[in-house]
């Protein structure tokens, strides 16, 4: 449960070194529902054929604390039992609010998947979810592959790249940072009694 925080790749990235069993607890309201498309996205790079990730949406006044206080343990872990695979909310997501009965329809469902499918490794389920859209979007497997590009490796759009390392310069020995303070503003050496010498020569002699 992210708890209001936006999923990222960089929390994918930490979350399957633990775990290959990844569930997302969401509202099930209009914003709740946003946001576990965004955590979608972030999951699609890390979909394999041996990671199980899913979405679980919880009623509109609940978060998880409030629903076992409420219901049990039990009721929430039915819910879990429950929870909708990636694959089915990927396709729910690409057929929401379209007539698949129009070509119109099909071609804006495969419109939308085309982005989700290219951001998916090379595997037995992409494959799957292709022999899915192909089947209710009347194409085939291999009209997919040739439309989405997915014969070679694509740029993955959701997974943003690491922030570039920091240069740090060494750090500056105390007796340098006196001198340079003295070179710069003269005046301060009026200030320099003999117990702040002493100090100074016991920290940097």
């Amino acid at each position: 449960a992210t708890l209001g925080t936006e999923v990222t790749p960089f929390h994918l990235q930490k979350l399957v070194r633990y775990t290959d069993n990844v569930l997302f607890s969401f509202v099930g309201d209009a914003a709740g529902r946003r946001a576990a498309r965004r955590a979608l996205e972030a999951c699609l790079p890390h979909a394999t054929d041996s990671r199980t990730l899913k979405f679980l949406f919880l009623p509109t006044e609940d978060d998880p604390d409030s629903y076992i206080r409420a219901r049990g343990t039990e009721a929430f872990e039915q819910l879990i039992r429950e929870a909708t695979p990636l694959s089915q909310f990927l396709m729910a997501i690409v057929t929401e609010a379209q007539d698949l009965s129009t070509a119109e329809g099909r071609a804006r469902a495969q419109f939308d998947a085309k982005p989700l499918l290219q951001a998916m490794p090379a595997s037995a389920l992409r494959l799957q979810v292709l022999r899915q859209l192909a089947q209710i979007t009347d194409s085939t497997v291999q009209e997919l592959e040739t439309l989405f590009d997915l014969s070679t490796p694509a740029r993955n759009k959701f997974l943003k790249s690491a922030p570039r390392a920091i240069r740090r310069t060494p750090p500056v020995e105390l007796e340098r940072k006196v001198l340079r303070m003295l070179l710069a503003h003269p005046e301060l050496a009026n200030d320099l009694d003999h117990a702040a010498m002493h100090i100074l020569s016991q920290i940097a002699p």
